[in-house]
């Protein structure tokens, strides 16, 4: 079996996953939103449990997102930022 590609992150708001082959600019409402997206069917970024890259992914995110506009990234960012603790 092959091991998960990592998202990799290019810039402080940029995240990108090869795995699915898209790049989010989480500075931006459309990145905000593509990355909702993923979410809605994902607890986390790469694999099934909390990885460095949903940290980072968090921290890209800065603040927590409205949660009537991005339901799944503001469950997943309190999600993650529980582990920061």
């Amino acid at each position: 079996s092959h091991a998960p590609a990592i998202p990799t992150f290019t810039r402080a708001s940029s995240v990108t996953m090869p795995i699915l082959n898209l790049t989010f600019d989480l500075a931006t409402p459309a990145g905000l939103a593509d990355l909702e997206a993923v979410l809605a069917s994902r607890s986390y970024l790469v694999g099934f449990a909390p990885s460095k890259a949903d940290l980072t992914a968090v921290e890209a995110i800065g603040a927590a997102p409205d949660k009537a506009t991005y339901p799944n990234l503001a469950r997943y960012f309190t999600h993650i930022k529980s582990f920061k603790a």
